[in-house]
């Protein structure tokens, strides 16, 4: 029996889920303040925002934090902390009023928004022309903002940026690195591949008029990433700019069943219908290659089968993955 059908969750995407349907995710939390309890003092318009939402992680938080803080190259940037915790005195909160920094802000949410609501916060209080969020548990290459706003000037066209990540575990390492400004346009076809990141060192323009969407979830990145994709020119470049922590186990055995179906009806309701035979065959790999994972991790049962299609497929799917990430 195919992994797919005996996967019987009750998933919050189905066939009837329409991804690109017009919605005022905003309103949702309109009604719950985002208290400032730290103000920016800047005598500019920022550039960008670095946005990071958190919620009672505050030893990860200051990792991030600092990553924003200690950027170099480029100073027309403010940074926000959107605290979903509403307890004052937390250890956040403790945390935040040990920073004297004059492009930080600190808000506290009223009440919980959820890790959804918190994320659309972010975009409706980030002031910058452009946005990058920065989960609590992440960081940014101190060259971060430095790059994008060089590759904003060969690229004036841009729209939405997203660069290479390193995937950690407890340390962050720093290097110096050298700048390579060439990118590659996106398409379609690269959400054949699966979720393009899963957050540090996106940055797009952030004009208020796209949110995440708390219906798609547990792909909700997945769809906000390609409905930002059809709103302008959005690029990739290969360099390693931001730091992805990983955690053994990180996603629940429930939820990992749910983005296989997921991604799959995303697959097919966008992507397959006018692609071509070879774009169906990368669009299958990728899904097996998530069963797999399942399966391995999950059930503790290898069940990748080596034969002369499966290797067939495998090359398609790597000279594909080539020419359109390179």
């Amino acid at each position: 029996m195919n992994l797919i059908n005996s996967l019987k969750c009750i998933y919050m995407v189905d066939e009837n889920t329409d991804f690109f349907k017009i919605e005022d995710n905003f309103a949702k939390t309109a009604h719950i303040p985002s208290i400032p309890i730290i103000e920016s003092k800047l005598d500019f318009v920022p550039k960008v925002t670095i946005a990071i939402p958190t919620y009672k992680r505050a030893a990860l938080l200051k990792e991030a934090l600092d990553s924003a803080i200690n950027q170099i190259g480029f100073d027309e940037y403010d940074i926000i902390v959107v605290d979903n915790n509403p307890e004052r005195g937390c250890e956040t909160e403790k945390l935040m009023l040990t920073y004297h920094e004059p492009r930080l802000s600190y808000y506290k949410n009223a009440e919980n928004l959820g890790m959804v609501g918190n994320l659309n916060r972010c975009i409706a209080l980030a002031k910058g022309e452009y946005l990058t969020i920065l989960h609590d548990d992440d960081a940014l290459h101190y060259n971060f903002i430095a790059y994008f706003q060089r590759c904003l000037v060969v690229k004036p066209d841009l729209k939405c940026f997203v660069c290479s990540m390193y995937n950690v575990g407890a340390d962050v390492k720093f290097e110096d690195i050298g700048f390579n400004s060439k990118l590659k346009k996106v398409n379609k076809k690269v959400f054949l591949f699966g979720n393009i990141t899963p957050f540090p060192g996106v940055v797009f323009q952030n004009d208020k008029n796209i949110s995440f969407d708390e219906s798609t979830y547990p792909i909700m990145d997945l769809d906000f990433w390609y409905r930002l994709s059809l709103k302008g020119n959005f690029y990739i470049s290969a360099m390693k700019l931001a730091f992805y922590r990983i955690s053994e186990q990180q996603t629940s055995n429930t939820v990992y069943k749910q983005i296989i179906d997921d991604t799959k009806k995303f697959h097919h309701k966008y992507l397959i219908g006018s692609l071509n035979p070879f774009d169906q065959i990368v669009s299958n790999y990728s899904i097996r290659n998530l069963e797999n994972y399942y399966m391995k991790v999950y059930i503790n049962r290898n069940t990748t089968k080596i034969n002369l299609i499966s290797i067939i497929n495998f090359l398609i799917y790597r000279i594909y993955k080539k020419i359109i990430f390179i």
